[in-house]
């Protein structure tokens, strides 16, 4: 008896996010080319602490968060742009908490 893996059939878990314009998406566990980006947020993030006006690392930041937020359920792009326009800096520092927070439960469920 032959086995089969369904990787479009997978229950996967994901974290759901609402905009403040009602815009709802299921965002993916990370990709390592995601977890590789997450690992250079953290000096994004201490760029923008010691100067506010330091745009390529708010830059940064935003590139990132499109990356993740991209990786959806609905595979919708998650335009710069638009995250530009409704998230403000203490927003993303909010979405990087709870993303990390969720990516954490998951490696806790797995080990």
């Amino acid at each position: 008896m032959a086995k089969t893996l369904d990787f479009t059939k997978a229950k996967k878990n994901f974290l759901t996010i609402t905009f403040v314009d009602g815009e709802k998406i299921l965002v993916r566990t990370p990709t390592k080319n995601i977890m590789d980006k997450l690992i250079e947020l953290k000096s994004a993030f201490e760029g923008v602490e010691e100067n506010e006006n330091n745009t390529q690392a708010l830059g940064e930041i935003y590139d990132i968060t499109s990356m993740i937020m991209s990786n959806n359920i609905a595979r919708k792009k998650i335009e710069v742009d638009y995250l530009s326009e409704v998230l403000d800096l203490e927003d993303l520092m909010i979405f990087f908490e709870s993303y990390m927070e969720f990516v954490n439960e998951i490696n806790e469920v797995k080990n």
